[in-house]
């Protein structure tokens, strides 16, 4: 045989065998590609814009027509025409769905540039909500470990709700409180150790991890489950989803409230639903309420806003007790994943990891300075964050892990530098922080931290080292005081006036709560302070004429509580039946420079209440009349007699 002979006979067998082993891969391999979404989109829907259909047409043109459509895209954002800009988006998505960055753009035009251009809070937050929901339910499901898209949603979420830029960021904050509160109801109390409060939230968490998958296993678990889910649905008109978790949550919030119990307080046409009221009593269903609400929290949580609940408890046992009605809880989930599943994929110079690690940081960060969350979906706007001792830890933690993996994502030293003066401002709040809690043992521990740790920036070596050396207690007092050798300096007015509100709110919700020690903690460092400045800062000038030249707060700490607990009643900051047992703990001082300014408020033909339930909720004082009449005496008189005359009564 020839030598051409065999070249052919030999390339035949190759072809042969090649056919061969490709049809027996292409099954395996076509079925892994559709698990994995890694397809282009080989069919047009009804709802699809044109530019799908075009672009599934041009075959192998259509990676070129993706790249015309994508430069159409960035020249319409770049004019303000979002909409546009965001239809192209999505028919690119629908071409290549695992091409990350349009994702990434298509849900920053929502949550940033669309947004903004609405009017009112509900609008912008459906903007918003969208650019969140086309990423955790689309973009990150068709590119689970692409890094890009989780630094994006964890930014939405610390940046864009927690954060304070937009205007409408409260609002943002009280919908992800309500979403949350809906999915898997109120958190337990935490009111014990960081420890104690971590095992509490696992076995919370645990509870939805072990539900029924399905509804037949649910009536295979309590068999009554399928009665019960008939007579919610003939009887209660409800559907089987998250609006009969809201009613369900609202009911309930209705059930433990005391001013319900006492006729102060009751649902609105919109939220009363007396048949599902009705069965939630119906003590027969009790097992079967259990296990069918267990299953629907996590149906929900796991297909409609797109979370694993296992993820959720292991993140727990690390990190702590995490309230997933925060904003920042959510951007440390969604950038912890990134980085877990990112790793796994990416060069140590992948830029998108790093970022999203710091996202981790920042993150850590908000949930030490509010991770503690109120909230009662009976009154939107009760929405309360405070600092949280269970979080605090963590910063030190994450920064001794990446200095672990430095080199990896980013240099040791580059590391310090990016991180050091956050971190020393973090301790440095901490410290304050622990201190005016009344708790020294922790102060002094973050104390010995800052003075210890590796990174302490030391560009001003000599004023920082003889700050340090300072007792504890100087080095607290220095700091609000403003010493010269303070980092941190707060002779301010306006810091004041901030750091006394600040203590006054929190010793106010930590009563609330029954935390006695937090709440005596709090109010003698408010006093303290409020003391030091009325001392410092009430300087009376030729100039000034009968105003202090600082002055921004009341002279008596009496009329600063008044103001704070005023203001969280008036403005809603506080569930108005909270509010009122606040108010008849307080001493007499601040219930009369209190009260009539809360009625004024909330009494009146176009105010929440009439006299008779406001006098029930809000007892009037003894003495007012009295009183009145010596604050009409101290308003008839110059700043200067005034403040002498305050000084006597305070003696």
């Amino acid at each position: 045989m020839r030598s051409e002979r065999k070249i052919q006979v030999l390339a035949a067998l190759v072809a042969a065998a090649s056919l061969a082993v490709s049809a027996s891969l292409s099954t395996a391999v076509s079925a892994e590609a559709g698990r994995a979404q890694l397809g282009y989109g080989d069919r047009a829907e009804d709802s699809d814009p044109p530019e799908v259909a075009l672009g599934i047409a041009l075959g192998a043109f259509r990676g070129l027509f993706v790249n015309l459509l994508w430069l159409r895209a960035e020249s319409l954002k770049r004019e303000g025409k979002f909409y546009e800009s965001i239809e192209l988006s999505r028919a690119i998505t629908r071409l290549q769905p695992r091409f990350p960055r349009v994702w990434s753009f298509q849900a920053w035009n929502m949550a940033y540039n669309i947004s903004v251009g609405t009017r009112s809070p509900d609008e912008r937050w459906q903007w918003v909500k969208a650019g969140v929901d086309l990423l955790r339910k689309e973009g990150i499901p068709k590119n689970p470990s692409d890094a890009l898209l989780h630094k994006e949603i964890a930014w939405i979420y610390n940046h864009k709700i927690q954060g304070y830029s937009d205007d409408a960021n409260q609002y943002y904050k009280r919908r992800v409180a309500e979403e949350w509160t809906i999915a898997l109801g109120p958190p337990p109390p935490r009111t014990g150790t960081r420890e104690q409060n971590t095992r509490l939230y696992i076995a919370w968490l645990d509870g939805f991890e072990s539900a029924p998958e399905t509804m037949d296993d649910a009536v295979k678990a309590e068999p009554r489950v399928a009665e019960l889910a008939s007579r919610i649905a003939n009887e209660a008109r409800l559907p089987l989803n998250e609006k009969l978790l809201r009613s369900v949550e609202l009911y309930l919030a209705f059930l433990n409230s005391w001013a319900a119990r006492e006729g102060i307080i009751g649902l609105t046409e919109d939220n009363r639903n007396d048949a599902l009221m009705a069965l939630i009593a119906d003590r027969s269903y009790e097992k079967a309420w259990q296990t069918l609400l267990y299953h629907l929290r996590k149906r929900y949580v796991t297909d409609s806003l797109g979370m694993e609940i296992p993820r959720m408890i292991r993140y727990t046992e690390k990190y702590g007790p995490l309230d997933w009605r925060h904003a920042s809880t959510h951007a440390l989930y969604w950038a912890l994943r990134g980085v877990e599943l990112g790793s796994e994929r990416v060069n140590s110079k992948d830029m998108d990891l790093t970022n999203t690690d710091r996202i981790v940081l920042h993150a850590v960060q908000e949930l030490a300075r509010w991770g503690d969350v109120s909230y009662d979906i009976l009154n939107d706007q009760s929405y309360i964050a405070l600092p949280s001792t269970d979080f605090i830890p963590l910063y030190g933690q994450i920064l001794k892990e990446l200095e672990e993996r430095a080199g990896f994502f980013e240099g040791r030293d580059r590391m310090f530098r990016l991180y050091g003066i956050g971190y020393e401002n973090f301790l440095r709040d901490t410290i304050r922080y622990y201190y005016r809690l009344g708790d020294k043992e922790g102060a002094s521990k973050y104390y010995e931290e800052l003075r210890t740790w590796p990174g302490l920036n030391l560009n001003l070596k000599p004023d920082l080292e003889r700050e340090l050396a300072k007792p504890l207690d100087q080095f607290v007092m220095d700091q609000v005081k403003g010493d010269e050798d303070s980092q941190d300096r707060r002779d301010s007015p306006y810091v004041a006036a901030q750091e006394i509100d600040g203590a006054i709110r929190d010793a106010l919700i930590r009563r609330i709560r029954g935390d006695a020690k937090a709440y005596t903690g709090l109010m003698q460092y408010a006093r303290a302070v409020h003391d030091f400045y009325r001392e410092k800062q009430y300087r009376f000038t030729p100039a000034g004429g009968d105003r202090a030249r600082m002055e921004r707060f009341p002279l008596v700490f009496e009329d600063a509580v008044a103001n704070t607990l005023t203001g969280m009643t008036v403005y809603g900051r506080l569930p108005v039946t909270d509010a009122a047992l606040l108010y008849r703990a307080q001493p007499l001082a601040v219930r009369q420079a209190s009260f009539d300014r809360i009625a004024g408020a909330l009494v009146g033909p176009s105010a929440p209440f009439d006299r008779e339930t406001f006098s029930r909720l809000f007892p009037e004082p003894e003495n007012m009349e009295q009183y009145r009449a010596l604050r009409r005496l101290q308003d008839q008189t110059d700043d200067k007699a005034r403040l002498r005359q305050l000084q006597i009564e305070r003696k």
